[in-house]
């Protein structure tokens, strides 16, 4: 019997010795790497989060061509995270269960904020494209992110219409759906109006999933005496909002944030946007080489004028780098990706700092002849 018990021993070890090696053998032999997208697909986002994606899969098509990460190939894993918190994190745990080794996400401030609270401990990163909120600003945590935040942004845009435009009464309207990145912005905002001696007319909070109609908000408006309005919106949103203002024959200056500055929001919008004036740390007339020849290729390979897609695809090349590191490997990635050297980037050279956030100017664009140009 102990002879048996022996026997069987051994041939357990030796099939374990087995799987070892053929999995070693796997792994040394071009097996992928699982990179995980987790943002808004579908609703009323989409136009976002899909730009992103594409900006991802379009940097991960190139490392491929390119032999991938240390022979290995780079596969993108993506779900949609949906509009809630709850089910966010439900989106990252799919992820990391099918084998992510990090996470392209998320695209909105209240998801990553949510994300990176809940999932601080597990052994994983976060890179986004997208979030701005100052909430996740100097934190050493496994939140990294190829966007400024956005309080210089609103304080941008605050000089703008008051110095530059002359525009001194203010009403001011965010939409808590994504309440970490429009409360933020706005607040900033309204402060620097202050300073500047402005007068904020009034700081009115929508939900734009529970919203049934613009007018009655626009009849405050106009109680308020306002000469201008931040509305800090999707693109979607602020199209809806600006046609109401049209039919109400209100044409007041209208101001948002970087959020509602995706390909849909002049289609949405039209000629009712004209003018609307943002900031944002996107150029559309990008002379840097690295954005031209960015900017062609994911036309021919998705037909359409990125926006939001380049930071999508630094997104992937701030991880690419930081993996070749690692080996591919998720363990210490976030280590790697502060310690990287200034990358080329696609907007502007890309370095994040000790709290992996990244530091750039902000610039204003305007909706002129349906077109967003730069406001010099």
């Amino acid at each position: 019997m102990k002879n048996l018990f022996r026997a069987v021993q051994f041939v357990l070890a030796v099939v374990l010795a087995g799987l070892i090696v053929l999995w070693n053998f796997s792994a040394d032999n071009g097996s992928p790497i699982l990179v995980g997208l987790s943002g808004p697909l579908e609703g009323k986002f989409a136009d976002l989060g899909i730009q992103i994606r594409n900006g991802v899969q379009l940097c991960i098509e190139h490392i491929n061509a390119q032999g991938g990460i240390q022979g290995h190939p780079v596969e993108l894993v993506t779900r949609h995270d949906g509009d809630t918190p709850a089910q966010a994190i439900a989106a990252d745990e799919a992820l990391m269960k099918a084998g992510a080794v990090a996470i392209i996400g998320h695209m909105t401030s209240q998801q990553s904020v949510a994300a990176v609270k809940a999932l601080h401990n597990r052994d994983i990163i976060f890179v986004s494209p997208s979030t701005s909120t100052p909430d996740l600003t100097g934190i050493k945590d496994n939140f990294f992110r190829v966007m400024t935040h956005n309080t210089a942004w609103a304080e941008t845009l605050a000089n703008h219409a008051l110095s530059g435009r002359h525009i001194s009464r203010f009403a001011v309207i965010y939409d808590t759906d994504n309440d970490s990145y429009t409360r933020s912005f706005s607040l900033a905002f309204v402060d620097r109006v202050r300073q500047l001696n402005g007068t904020v007319t009034m700081f009115k909070p929508v939900s734009s999933s529970r919203l049934k109609d613009w007018p009655p908000i626009i009849s405050e408006i106009q109680e308020t005496g306002s000469t201008g309005v931040l509305a800090v919106l999707s693109a979607r949103d602020i199209s809806k909002f600006a046609q109401a203002l049209h039919v109400q024959r209100m044409p007041l200056p209208l101001f948002s944030s970087p959020w509602a500055l995706t390909n849909d929001l002049v289609q949405l919008g039209g000629k009712h946007l004209e003018n609307l004036t943002a900031s944002f740390s996107f150029n559309p007339v990008n002379n840097r080489p690295e954005f031209l020849a960015f900017k062609e290729q994911y036309k021919k390979r998705f037909g359409v004028t990125p926006t939001y897609a380049s930071f999508g695809y630094e997104a992937m090349q701030l991880l690419a780098a930081a993996l070749d590191k690692t080996g591919g490997n998720r363990h210490g990635l976030g280590e790697a990706i502060i310690s990287l050297n200034e990358l080329p980037g696609i907007n502007s050279p890309l370095k994040l700092n000790e709290y992996g956030d990244r530091m750039s100017s902000p610039l204003l664009l305007k909706i002129q002849n349906g077109t967003m140009v730069l406001v010099k």
